[in-house]
């Protein structure tokens, strides 16, 4: 290699260094978070299958009701949502592999 090209060489990567720097003390990524005034990360995910949402509306499960039938009712919305988990998951599995 001849000298110059070892300067041009020396030039770009001092270059690329200062660039790379200067960005990331450009792009403060604190202030993405303080604009989301609406993140809730406790949030529910709707479900696409409508006939689940309709259930789990008609019986919401609640954290304190401990009898048997409030259990029950509890178990059978974590049921009715692993069903409708199963199914999106059949879902995605056709939609990723069709044959």
């Amino acid at each position: 290699m001849t000298k110059n090209l070892k300067i041009l060489i020396g030039v770009l990567v001092a270059i690329l260094i200062i660039g790379g720097i200067w960005f990331a003390t450009k792009n403060n990524n604190s202030s993405y978070m303080a604009n989301q005034t609406n993140f809730n990360p406790m949030a529910t995910a709707t479900n696409s299958n409508a006939n689940t949402d309709q259930t789990a509306a008609a019986n919401p499960a609640t954290n304190t009701d401990s009898t048997n039938a409030g259990l029950n009712s509890d178990l059978n919305n974590i049921d009715t949502q692993m069903n409708g988990l199963t199914n999106d998951s059949s879902k995605m599995d056709q939609s990723a592999n069709p044959q």
